[in-house]
């Protein structure tokens, strides 16, 4: 979040816990666990959107997917 201008947005997808049994990755070290997506940018940013699910395309994969906007003043709110 620190590399965003103030109001910029992070968009970013990646995969999580889970996804072993679909393949790769599959190291637990490159898988995240529940919610630590959200965690990251947890008082960085306000949320504006959050998903922690399986995705059947274009191939069966765990997946975490947040986007977030940065507050104009480049101050973070508290996130539920």
């Amino acid at each position: 979040m620190a590399a965003l201008e103030p109001g910029g947005v992070l968009d970013h997808e990646t995969f999580a816990r889970g996804n072993e049994r679909f393949g790769k990755p599959s190291n637990p070290d490159f898988l995240l666990a529940p919610g630590e997506l959200l965690e990251a940018v947890r008082g960085k940013a306000s949320r504006a959107r959050y998903e922690d699910l399986v995705v059947d395309l274009p191939r069966p994969a765990a997946v975490q997917r947040l986007a977030a906007r940065q507050n104009s003043s480049g101050e973070g709110v508290k996130l539920r």
